[in-house]
């Protein structure tokens, strides 16, 4: 992690008060921190620093630490063959100060892709993540289906989100299983299956 990158820095530098008083004020920070967004990466602001010559590189979030987030929070019926998905994606640690740009699609058997049309709103439940520094409200889609477009077997969905040039592509999981993503399909937060006409619709992690 970023921190951990720091840490070892000071370490390595001597730097044995600034590591001290560092440490203290991260103590129950819990590795939330704020951040920026420039030349299309993510860059940590941390405490305390502000007067050491770190190398600019240490501060970058790495990809593992930008991965896109994406939960299914409500499948409903609009219709007989009209399935709406509500989805709370985001990029976790990058902030969001209004509607990012989004793609949402099907993915199924041998790769076959069914693009969604997409309505954004916002919904304080994707803020559920608990960072503290970042608002991912803004990150609400719902998704339309047509369920008589897609063929039979095992749909999943995808989500593509851009912010301030930073883009993520990942694949949602339902509300339950974002905490439990390893389960099988017995278990009681395995992924909960949407069927109709033979067709059906998953959100697997």
């Amino acid at each position: 992690s970023v921190e951990s990158r720091v840490k070892l820095w000071l370490t390595r530098n001597d730097e044995r008060a600034v590591l001290e008083r560092f440490v203290t004020a991260r103590l129950f920070a819990y590795g939330d921190h704020p951040t920026e967004v420039r030349d299309g990466r993510v860059w940590a602001r941390l405490p305390l620093l502000g007067d050491l010559d770190l190398p600019p590189e240490l501060l970058a979030l790495a990809p593992d630490e930008t991965l896109l987030r994406a939960v299914v929070r409500e499948v409903r019926w609009a219709g007989p063959e009209t399935l709406t998905l509500l989805v709370c994606g985001a990029i976790d640690n990058v902030h969001l100060d209004g509607f990012p740009e989004v793609a949402c699609a099907l993915v199924g058997p041998d790769g076959a892709r069914v693009e969604l049309a997409v309505e954004q709103v916002r919904d304080w439940r994707g803020n559920l993540a608990g960072r503290r520094h970042q608002d991912y409200s803004w990150g609400g889609i719902r998704a339309t289906v047509d369920a008589a477009t897609l063929g039979a077997g095992s749909w999943n969905l995808e989500l593509t989100m851009t912010v301030a040039g930073v883009t993520r592509t990942g694949l949602a999981v339902l509300a339950a299983d974002h905490v439990a993503a390893d389960r099988g399909d017995g278990h009681r937060f395995a992924p909960r299956p949407a069927v109709a006409a033979g067709t059906t619709v998953r959100a697997d992690p």
